[in-house]
């Protein structure tokens, strides 16, 4: 099942075990190099620092809440050791400038399109710089087209241009 992560941004977080609400959803931790989702990270509590929840130890995804056993599912970021690695070298995709081989500006990362069957970055949406695009303002790019992702840029291949329309948009969780 692909999903926007602009879509479970935010999303509640419930547990069967604590029969209630444990956190909600505030980043995804992607592996650069191979664009594997590490870890989600969430919010616990206003003054808590963030948890990590490995993808696996989801039960369910729903459209108002995802369901995890335990709140004890949740863990300290570090215990993820390639996760720790990529959080403490800055590296985000989300808002990430996009260069071409060239290094020339493409635009921005404005969203992740994650398969969460195989727990994989699927393509990103990227905000065309206005004087790149002319009337083309988003491009989807799939993941086989990115070159490189560091803590400064996502670099992509030249591909052909191609419109975002409805019906390439990713549905929303049922």
């Amino acid at each position: 099942m692909l999903i926007n992560f602009s879509s479970i941004k935010g999303i509640t977080l419930v547990a069967t075990e604590d029969k209630g609400k444990v956190g909600d959803l505030e980043e995804v931790v992607i592996d650069p190099d191979q664009g594997k989702i590490l870890c989600f990270l969430v919010k616990t509590g206003f003054f808590s620092p963030l948890k990590a929840l490995f993808p696996p130890d989801i039960l369910g995804w729903y459209q108002e809440f995802i369901v995890i056993p335990s709140k004890n599912t949740f863990v300290e970021p570090k215990e993820i050791v390639r996760a720790y690695e990529v959080i403490k070298q800055k590296i985000k995709i989300l808002d990430q400038k996009v260069v071409n081989q060239k290094i020339q500006t493409i635009g921005k990362v404005i969203d992740l399109t994650l398969d969460l069957e195989t727990y994989y970055l699927s393509r990103i949406s990227v905000e065309i710089s206005p004087l790149k695009g002319f009337l083309e303002s988003e491009r989807l790019i799939p993941w086989n087209k990115i070159i490189k992702i560091t803590k400064d840029f996502v670099m992509v291949e030249e591909i052909e241009k191609k419109k975002v329309g409805a019906i390439e948009r990713v549905p929303e969780i049922s």
